[in-house]
């Protein structure tokens, strides 16, 4: 299973369920001193039940693949969260005046889904999902296959989707 753009962390002990990412996220929130607000996206991988757990709030979001022979099958997909066009949900500290005005974490769209060996989850911001469509982050990755059964390299892959969601960014 590959990891991109994510810390990965243990699950919090409270809580083992689905929306475990929310709540830690609403724990460590409402604990915080610091100001502003911010977009986000938590995967939590439960290995007792091959699963993974995700939340996100805004523009953020997660890209879950298999492969499957030569071709790289999408089995989950986030959906943005936007109040308008630009205007996306967004976490805030103890100042909700600062940023959008704030959102709760409870506001995070929820998924789960069963993984499997070799399965690859990438995570990113907007910079990422405004600039590359889906088809284009399968392309570098079936690329990175060399036509073998597992990733080359992860880390050149997640460096060549950065470059690439760049360049894309700076065409007009």
């Amino acid at each position: 299973f590959f990891f991109f753009f994510l810390m990965i962390r243990r699950p919090p002990r409270s809580t083992h369920c689905i929306s475990s990412a929310a709540s830690d996220v609403y724990k460590r929130q409402t604990k915080t001193t610091a100001t502003g607000s911010s977009t986000c996206c938590i995967a939590t991988l439960d290995p007792t039940k091959t699963a993974v757990h995700m939340a996100n709030v805004g523009d953020t979001g997660f890209l879950l693949l298999r492969k499957e022979g030569k071709v790289l099958k999408t089995v989950l997909r986030s959906k943005e969260q936007c109040h308008s066009f630009n205007y996306p949900y967004q976490v805030f500290g103890k100042c909700p005046q600062i940023g959008t005005n704030g959102n709760s974490p409870l506001d995070a769209d929820e998924y789960s889904s069963l993984v499997e060996d070799k399965d690859i989850l990438i995570l990113g911001s907007d910079g990422l999902w405004d600039n590359l469509y889906d088809n284009d982050i399968k392309r570098v990755l079936v690329g990175a296959f060399n036509g073998e059964d597992k990733l080359s390299d992860p880390q050149i892959f997640s460096n060549n989707i950065a470059k690439l969601a760049k360049k894309k960014s700076e065409e007009l």
